[in-house]
């Protein structure tokens, strides 16, 4: 099925209406995904890749870095950070 469309409309039309390209676009899905996973699941950061549509871990962790500023480790870090601060404050609670 063709819709008689072509490539160029179809990135111009789409960073006009998105204001980014289809590019950026699937990246920010794919590192919100990620971000989800890191802070909701034990999967390893290589697992994460893969289910992101990465093809290597390094090649995940640098486009993730560059989109969120800091490494993938550190929002596991943080997130556990958060977990443990609630547990905590739980215990002491009781």
């Amino acid at each position: 099925m063709k819709f008689g469309v072509n490539e160029y409309k179809l990135k111009k039309g789409f960073k006009e209406i998105s204001g980014m390209g289809l590019f950026q676009f699937a990246t920010k899905v794919h590192i919100q995904e990620a971000i989800s996973l890191l802070k909701t699941t034990d999967l390893s950061i290589k697992e994460i890749a893969f289910k992101t549509g990465y093809s290597s871990p390094s090649s995940f962790s640098v486009a993730f870095k560059k989109q969120c500023g800091i490494a993938p480790n550190q929002i596991r870090k943080k997130s556990n950070t958060v977990h443990e601060d609630k547990a905590s404050f739980k215990r002491s609670d009781n």
